[in-house]
């Protein structure tokens, strides 16, 4: 029998619900199919993966399988993995957050694998809080005042602070590090950064250093003189005198230009003068942008939007591990109105004009109208003396502009956004589209991976932030996020504008990019291999649990092969180079930080919304407590219903309950008639409420937000 057949039969037993690769997982209680089944790499077997962090291991004991099971042919016996480390970590107070077990040998094949486990000792840890490695001791040794080393792995931590140093790392090792990890740094003399010397650990190293900076803490970055790792490092006797000094200026893309040495540090949220200056498309694009007073950060994003429009659905990009993707970019020029969104595109628009071709200008409205944007209405007879009426795909290639923030509010708050949104989601990896069960004649069906979708949007504050709290549709993680508002770099005096942007045809003949780009057919970007080993493991880490902690960075992988893909074409090449792929982070990298402002603007401005809120419920408490004293003999019966039936229910319910949920539970429509009948002028809920509270029923929280049963209890 075949693994897939063993697998589905054996879900199948359990009870699972099984929906083409997907099945629910039996290894938790999963509602909806979380589990994929997929085909391996070699083709002897299949691949579980389960989207909630439950491990290959587990999924397979709790089908009553073994891991041999998966595969169609037995494999030679292999070692079996056991634990040989396990690194806890604690919260500031010494709590255990999670464990991370280190096995060896690792599956599958690998050299070592680490899973997380919860402290019951369970596989799921998402939700739970990430913390740094050892932190008690690195909050202790930064509160006065010194040096903290960070490295990649808990055994390199370890290892050093056998040496009497204090060092952490953060979970997941390389490409982990978020901000959220640089507070607990705060007040430390010095951060030492040692990083492993292979292109990941260059990467991570630059990334945790200019995270550290930015926080106002003095950080350096060394390197092992022996080996690729401090472990390696210290196991050839070598200790700290021996470590050596990095250039983190060493790759073309990041280095400063001659004369800035002694230049503000650039902000971290626009990509830096150093990857403008690395080719001379980059250099003409900031140029045309510098010229026409837009930034150049939004230029780029809209030019390979503009570009990306132009790919023909048969070019794609190759990562070496799914199939080959579409081209499709989707790029949010933030800023507050007249802030030059407009004139972003405008710019972008004279550097990659459109060749004449049949491209589907499209207004994003609604998810129906996008994709009739590709559709033409055929009419031919129907055999029967009549005519025959279908909708029939003409376009292949389509482009939304909308520049406007208004479009998008209008997107999060219409009945109709799911459907909206999802054709979106769907657009950016040319997946099926439309209706197949309306009538024929109002049929509106795109087939995957037949047509190419880009978009430039313009966004104002509030819409963006309300399109990122709906980060659970998936729109907000598609999106390359970039400043339209100008950057310190702009020059006091406007340079000479340029023509298009252009390529050199194999006849020797210079063309514009998007003509070049608009003609090719059959064409597959590939990759070098270290980034397909990269891609593989940022895949992996997202599906083992980065994806529950940061939601919109899930299309990470994907959103970069897509940017190194555009900026390969954008330099009249087809395969993707190292310093591509390169560039192509640091872009993801820029983006986030745009991101990140946006999210920190909505979170104030709903840090406001509350407060306020609040406010109004501490003045209406105390309009009805004027109300209720008002009353010299009695109360009303409806006031004393209500108030009654609110204990009855926080009773019933338990905890803390938003007081507008006792509101809608507990007034009802006839205590409410009575109420104005009497000729009351006082509102019901805020008379009942009072009351409530003064005969000991009811209690009131946060100002009146939240409510809850008290002690004493109404005959």
């Amino acid at each position: 029998m075949r693994a897939r057949d063993r697998v589905l039969d054996a879900l199948s037993s359990r009870g699972c619900s099984v929906r083409g690769k997907s099945a629910q997982c039996p290894a938790h209680e999963d509602r909806s199919p979380s589990l994929s089944i997929g085909r391996r790499k070699d083709g002897n077997g299949v691949v579980l993966n389960c989207h909630a962090g439950c491990a290959p291991e587990d999924v397979v004991a709790a089908l009553g399988l073994t891991m041999q099971d998966l595969f169609d042919e037995p494999l030679e016996k292999r070692e079996r993995p056991q634990v040989v480390a396990q690194y806890p970590y604690v919260d500031e107070h010494g709590q255990l957050l999670l464990t991370v077990k280190r096995l060896e040998p690792g599956y599958d094949g690998q050299r070592k694998t680490f899973r997380q486990y919860a402290p019951d000792g369970k596989p799921k840890v998402s939700g739970i809080r990430r913390v740094l490695y050892r932190l008690p001791e690195v909050l202790a040794t930064a509160k006065a005042g010194g040096t903290v080393f960070i490295v990649e792995g808990e055994k390199d931590a370890d290892n050093l602070a056998a040496q009497g140093a204090c060092a952490t790392t953060s979970i997941g090792g390389a490409g982990k590090w978020n901000d959220a990890y640089t507070t607990a740094l705060r007040g430390a003399g010095e951060v030492i950064i040692i990083r492993d010397r292979d292109d990941p650990g260059r990467r991570h190293a630059e990334q945790v250093a200019a995270s550290v900076r930015a926080a106002g803490i003095a950080v350096r970055i060394l390197e092992p003189a022996k080996g690729k790792d401090i472990s390696d490092h210290l196991a050839a006797g070598l200790g700290f005198d021996d470590l050596l000094p990095y250039d983190e200026h060493q790759d073309d893309f990041e280095q400063t230009p001659e004369g800035d040495a002694d230049a503000p540090a650039e902000p971290e949220d626009r990509l830096p003068s150093a990857f403008w200056n690395a080719t001379p498309a980059l250099r003409q694009i900031r140029q045309m942008a510098h010229a026409r007073r837009a930034s150049p950060d939004a230029v780029l994003h809209a030019v390979l939007a503009r570009t990306a429009a132009m790919a023909d659905p048969t070019v794609r990009v190759d990562n070496g591990i799914h199939q080959p993707s579409t081209l499709g970019w989707y790029c949010g020029l933030f800023g507050p109105p007249g802030s030059g969104k407009g004139n972003a595109e405008n710019t972008a628009e004279e550097l990659t004009p459109f060749p004449n071709i049949d491209l589907a200008y499209i207004d994003i409205s609604t998810g129906q109208g996008l994709i009739s944007a590709y559709l033409d209405l055929k009419i031919e007879p129907d055999g029967d003396g009549g005519k025959k009426k279908t909708l029939v795909q003409a376009r292949t290639r389509g482009y939304a502009l909308a520049t406007e923030g208004s479009v998008l509010d209008a997107m999060a708050q219409m009945s109709a956004a799911a459907t909206l949104n999802g054709v979106l989601c769907k657009a950016w990896m040319s997946e099926r589209q439309g209706t197949s069960n309306a009538e024929v004649e109002r049929r509106r069906v795109l087939p995957k991976g037949a047509y190419v979708l880009s978009m430039s949007l313009g966004v104002q504050e509030e819409p963006a932030a309300k399109l990122l709290e709906m980060g659970s549709i998936g729109l907000p993680q598609r999106l390359a996020w970039a400043h339209a508002t100008l950057g310190p770099d702009t020059p006091k005096e406007r340079p000479a504008t340029t023509g298009p942007l252009s390529v050199t045809t194999r006849d020797g003949q210079d063309v514009p990019v998007t003509h070049w780009v608009a003609y090719l057919r059959n064409t597959t970007i590939p990759v070098p291999a270290e980034v397909t080993q990269e891609l593989d493991e940022l895949a992996l880490d997202i599906s083992f649990g980065r994806g529950s902690d940061s939601p919109l960075d899930t299309h990470e992988p994907l959103w970069r092969l897509k940017c190194a893909a555009l900026l390969t074409l954008l330099h009249g090449r087809t395969s993707i180079a190292a310093e591509d792929w390169d560039r192509a982070a640091l872009m993801w990298r820029v983006s986030t930080k745009v991101r990140d402002r946006v999210q920190a603007a909505a979170q104030r401005r709903l840090q406001a919304e509350l407060d306020a809120r609040r406010a109004e419920a501490v003045l209406t408490a105390v309009e009805s407590q004027a109300a209720v004293y008002e009353v010299v003999h009695g109360v009303h019966p409806s006031v004393v219903n209500v108030a009654k039936r609110a204990y009855r229910y926080l009773t019933r319910k338990g905890g803390e309950i938003p007081a507008r949920d006792v509101n809608r539970a507990c007034v009802a429509k006839t205590d409410r008639e009575k109420y104005r009948a009497s000729g009351a002028t006082d509102p019901l809920w805020p008379t009942a409420l009072q009351y409530g509270c003064e005969q000991g029923w009811l209690v009131l929280l946060e100002d009146g937000a939240l409510i809850t049963a008290g002690s004493a209890a109404p005959e």
